[in-house]
């Protein structure tokens, strides 16, 4: 018996031997001209244990590792780093650049332009702080490759970022911490990040950004943020990498943020931009499903469920590993499909307002699909492909403590109003709250020795448009807005009706700067009839005075708080639709909003309901009616 195990042993490590053996030729035929300089690694290499097999390591996943190479990302990078210094970006730089696409450049492969100098540089470096920071010394070899090692993240061009990371960020480390608790480390190492300031900008699409140039220019979105805080914290031997959602079930993006391989062999999520670094620590967004940034061609990824060609592209990334476990436990539930369907597979998809976008795969047999591994409360709507499209195969559905729960319309219909067509995000409850304290007030006279006390806002507002009627017997030429004195003014609209039922244009006569000096957020914006527009005081507690050119009588004011208009506007037309399985969406019909709120009596209890504006607007979520009450998914 034990004879026939060590036989075994021997075929399993020459089975691992032939297969790892493969890949390193492959690689080194795929470098073509540059094969010596991966060679000249290995032999620098050959007696230095880990070293070999980490250099191998890299060689071997480095096939799939490219930059992109064009003049324009030479001036889309000078473009951005402007804005690093004016904190926004010129509308024509913006207008000339929205709508490129760097896919279409070409590909630069690192196996046929890297060095060994640089690949031995890269390696030396990185065991040096593996050895050497207490943080890492509880990683093994294989978690040491994959959170540490790599030399690069994405599609960014190559640099050496190792050395000069370092020596920007260990002296400033050494002064806030000298332990030996990873989180309390990083935790410190987040108020030099916040102190430095990062611009969040994302108007023009670009390749992941390169490692120098992120250290110079802290601009970019979550992508950017985290690929510094890669460069910044593998420099300092943390092992550090990237998790990420597709597509978000609450929103209409996808998100990143960093997780740090703790010790304790936790896996602990972070943004530097957003959420601290703390065990057991969240950032409260709804997920659905997580993937994780990897180095290594993942071997989950190369089953044939994922590898079939009708499946999305998104899903066919070998180089992402599901990890949503990780973040919600593993979990496994049987899910109701229709029969008819032809295929082994089905696709769970979360709604977009341009159809479901899949976000994983799961085996069906017959009726039953098994889903693995979802975030629970979430939306999830069961997908087949059909002739290069994504169809729906059952009813949408979420997962519970109790079980799967359908949202199968039934025939019973119930009434309700609609107030919004998309969640009301905290972050626009923000921006509406700080009009709190704000007053408005009519004169005569420019110095208001004699004004005229019309409102002031002492509640959260429940809506972005607010009406007021002053009753009032005398006339007045002048208004004035006020912030309160520990806020700035975030005006989108303010408009003045006369007696007359005529809509006033008055002229500024006085207003604070605009923040930052932008001219896209200054004065004119609170006039210009577009809710989404709107004007940002540069100062607290700054005000703006308007001129009506003579005495009225101001029978009506409206003012429109910065929001993301997303509320039901009167004047637009909308159209309410509900979801009813296999046979899509069906239309329970269009109204045109004469006030701030739609009223629907038709609609089928249980029912998943998507309302849509037919005028304008792109942002929009999926909901349901309970208690007569518009509830969104994820919130």
């Amino acid at each position: 018996m034990k004879i026939q195990r060590i036989h075994i042993l021997v075929v399993l490590l020459c089975l691992w031997s032939c297969s790892g053996s493969r890949r390193l030729d492959a690689a080194l035929e795929f470098a073509g001209d540059n094969r010596s300089e991966l060679e000249q690694v290995l032999e620098h290499y050959k007696d230095s244990g880990e070293k070999y097999n980490a250099a191998r390591f890299l060689i071997e996943n480095m096939r799939h590792c490219f930059s992109y190479e064009g003049w324009q990302l030479d001036s889309i990078m000078k473009v951005k780093a402007e804005v690093v210094t004016k904190g926004y970006m010129n509308v024509e730089d913006k207008k000339k650049w929205e709508g490129f696409s760097y896919q279409g450049l070409r590909k630069v492969y690192d196996s046929r332009v890297i060095t060994a100098s640089y690949l031995i540089e890269n390696i030396d470096r990185a065991f040096d702080v593996w050895k050497k920071k207490p943080w890492g010394r509880s990683l093994s070899f294989e978690e040491f490759c994959e959170w540490i090692l790599p030399y690069r993240i994405a599609n960014e061009p190559l640099s050496n970022w190792r050395q000069t990371y370092y020596d920007r960020y260990a002296v400033k480390l050494d002064s806030l911490y000298q332990g030996r608790d990873a989180v309390v480390a990083i935790d410190s190492l987040r108020a030099v990040f916040l102190k430095e300031r990062w611009v969040y900008n994302t108007d023009i699409s670009t390749p992941h950004l390169e490692a120098l140039y992120l250290l110079n220019n802290r601009v970019g979105g979550c992508r950017e943020s985290c690929d510094f805080s890669v460069y910044l914290l593998r420099s300092l031997g943390f092992p550090v990498t990237i998790d990420m959602y597709h597509y978000s079930p609450e929103n209409q993006y996808n998100h990143l943020w960093n997780v740090l391989l703790d010790t304790t062999g936790l896996s602990i999520p972070f943004w530097f931009e957003e959420l601290r670094i703390e065990r057991g620590g969240n950032d409260g967004r709804k997920k659905g499903k997580v993937y994780r940034m990897c180095y290594e061609q993942q071997k989950e990824a190369l089953k044939g469920m994922y590898m079939r060609t009708e499946v999305p592209p998104v899903l066919r990334n070998p180089y992402l590993k599901d990890v949503t476990a990780a973040y919600f436990g593993e979990n496994e539930v049987e899910i109701e499909v229709d029969d008819k369907l032809l295929g082994d597979y089905v696709y769970l998809g979360v709604f977009t307002p341009n159809g479901w976008t899949p976000v994983d795969i799961a085996e069906r047999r017959g009726r039953k699909a098994t889903v693995r591994n979802i975030e629970p409360g979430v939306l999830f709507m069961p997908l087949v492909s059909h002739e290069g499209k994504l169809l729906p195969a059952g009813f949408p559905f979420r997962m519970e403590t109790t079980g799967v729960h359908y949202f199968r319309p039934q025939t019973q219909t119930e009434s309700a109003e609609l107030w919004r067509k998309y969640p009301l995000r905290d972050y626009v409850r923000r921006y509406m709250n700080g009009m709190l304290g704000s007053k408005i007030e009519l004169s005569a006279t420019l110095d208001f020795s004699k004004s005229i006390w019309v409102h002031s806002i002492q509640h959260e507002l429940q809506g972005n448009y607010n009406e007021v009627f002053p009753e009032l017997d005398k006339k007045c030429r002048y208004a004035r807005f006020s912030a309160a004195k520990d806020k700035r003014i975030e005006l989108a609209e303010l408009t003045f009706w006369n007696s007359r039922g005529i809509r006033i244009t008055p002229s500024i006569y006085k207003a604070s700067p605009p923040v930052n000096g932008n001219m896209q957020v200054d004065i004119s914006k609170a006039f210009d009839e577009d809710p989404v527009s709107y004007y940002h005081s540069e100062t607290d507690g700054a005000d703006v005075i308007v001129d009506f050119e003579h005495l009225e009588s101001i029978d009506k004011i409206v003012y429109v708080a910065r929001s993301d208009d997303n509320f039901v506007s009167r004047g637009d037309t909308y159209e309410l639709f509900y979801q009813n399985g296999g046979k899509g969406w069906a239309s329970l019909g269009s109204k045109l909003a004469e006030r701030e709120v739609l009223h629907y009596d038709n609609i089928p209890v249980g029912a998943l309901l998507w309302l849509r504006n037919r005028s304008r607007g792109r942002e929009e979520q999926v909901f349901y009616i309970q208690d007569n009450k518009q509830l969104f998914m994820g919130k």
